[in-house]
């Protein structure tokens, strides 16, 4: 069954190690079926700062699956992360899967807080 899924995803700070890397995930869940919300691709990131918001948490609340690919510098992966977790716990009675696919530099607090929630599910 085809899920709907949103990359919560560094965008600017990304490598390209990390670019290569959500892009083999995003073609790899496109390619088992699945809609795939990608910021860098399917976000316009020529708007600004609110509206990007808008639209991420649009996509977010839509999504049946949200991929954690986590980079400590990600200003706008903690705004989206906040976001998410507040409608997922809140909004949607914690229905919504939440998927670390790779911490990366994550650390300290946002670790342990990222790791309890996934281990909810």
């Amino acid at each position: 069954m085809a899920k709907r899924i949103y990359i919560l995803c560094p965008v600017t700070i990304a490598t390209p190690e990390d670019k290569a890397m959500l892009q083999a995930h995003v073609d790899m869940m496109e390619d088992e079926g699945h809609v795939v919300h990608y910021p860098a691709r399917d976000t316009d990131q020529n708007s600004d700062g609110f509206n990007r918001c808008l639209e991420n948490g649009a996509a977010m609340d839509e999504a049946d699956e949200i991929h954690l690919f986590y980079r400590q510098g990600s200003e706008g992966s903690k705004f989206d992360l906040g976001f998410c977790f507040a409608v997922s716990f809140f909004y949607r009675h914690n229905e919504q899967k939440f998927k670390v696919m790779d911490l990366g530099d994550a650390s300290g607090e946002w670790r342990n807080l990222i790791q309890k929630w996934e281990n909810l599910r």
